[in-house]
């Protein structure tokens, strides 16, 4: 199994919404959802003849690719990440807080937070707005929504080769030339494909909608990330995490909207390593959606509503080895719910090791 992250450019506009109106479908959000990502590269891999049928009805029920959310790449080159809840910004002067720094002691005092009555800005003022899911850092100024184009289109009839009535539709747009980074695990003998891989995104396209292609790849080092996170890690027993994936925990026919445990047996890839989470709180909010669309059969996959959002701290104890940790922050857990299994959800990673931890 390998880790690579990825950089994928945005060609020609991409149709994802997470709301459908009377008119079509609107509300691009600044993110492509882990579900979508996996399924273009293997849908696109079966196009092209490098994976067969066997291997797509296996991925149904033992994925082997795992993607996760792909979050937004600023003009300036830099990776972004979904703010934590301690994260704010002042509506007077623009200045922004970082209070983690502040209260992380706190935090692994086994969860004895104390309450911040009185919080404001370096200039002292209260007018403060939470950052919360929102990405950090900002592209363009203050703009913090991926940049997105806008179309009317008509359903055409197949009779009469023109356009019907009341068949007027609108649609809201990723727009050409926006960048994305996420995190790819994948088998070894299908690296070798991924580097330049044109893939297809969202609705439309068999319209010229939502083609996309990585145009950057790199290995990423369990090793280093090993080390990185034994560095950062104070107490071995209990540990802060920063998730930059929703949080959900999948059961037969039920859903919670995170883990009270994460074990060995969830890592979403093979690990030769034992561990144990054993979740004693989480900071976020439990409003954020998953869902999709089942390519294999053809069917919608059943919404979860309640996931926790990205960018949620999450205090746990621990115990186990660090390898656990590490594989657990680049692949994060597999879930099922019914028949469909969910992945690139649970990426928790150490927060001391993170760089959202160092930012002022």
């Amino acid at each position: 199994m390998n880790f690579l992250e990825i950089i994928l450019e945005v060609l020609s506009p991409t149709i994802i919404t997470e709301r459908r109106t009377l008119r079509g479908f609107l509300k691009v959000p600044n993110f492509i959802p882990a579900s979508t990502l996996r399924g273009a590269i293997l849908s696109e891999l079966y196009r092209r003849g490098v994976i067969e049928e066997d291997f797509l009805k296996g991925e149904r029920t033992k994925p082997s690719v795992i993607a996760s959310y792909a979050h937004p790449v600023t003009s300036r080159g830099e990776k972004s990440y979904p703010s934590h809840p301690f994260m704010w910004e002042c509506k007077t002067c623009e200045e922004r807080i970082n209070y983690l720094s502040e209260v992380i002691d706190d935090l692994e005092n086994y969860n004895n937070l104390r309450e911040r009555t009185h919080i404001t800005c370096r200039k002292g003022h209260v007018t403060l707005e939470t950052l919360y899911s929102k990405y950090y850092p900002i592209d363009d100024g203050r703009e913090r929504k991926v940049s997105t184009s806008r179309f009317v289109c008509t359903s055409v009839s197949k009779t009469r080769g023109s356009s019907e009535v009341g068949m007027l539709y609108e649609y809201e747009a990723i727009a050409p030339g926006r960048r994305f980074w996420a995190i790819l695990s994948i088998p070894d003998e299908l690296v070798k494909y991924i580097d330049g891989l044109e893939i297809r995104i969202g609705r439309g396209i068999s319209r010229g909608f939502g083609i996309s292609k990585i145009i950057e790849l790199s290995m990423i080092s369990l090793r280093e990330v090993l080390m990185r996170i034994e560095d950062s890690i104070i107490r071995r027993d209990y540990v802060v995490f920063y998730s930059p994936s929703p949080l959900i925990s999948c059961h037969e026919d039920y859903y919670s909207p995170y883990p009270m445990e994460i074990d060995s047996s969830r890592i979403a890839v093979p690990i030769n390593a034992k561990g144990r989470l054993k979740i004693k709180a989480v900071y976020g909010k439990s409003d954020f959606q998953i869902g999709g669309w089942d390519v294999y059969e053809n069917v919608e996959k059943p919404t979860i509503k309640f996931a926790t959002r990205p960018g949620a701290i999450v205090t746990a104890e621990f115990t186990g080895d660090i390898q656990f940790l590490a594989a657990l922050s680049l692949s994060g857990t597999i879930e099922r719910l019914g028949n469909t299994v969910i992945t690139g959800v649970n990426m928790l990673h150490p927060i001391r090791s993170h760089p959202l931890f160092k930012v002022t």
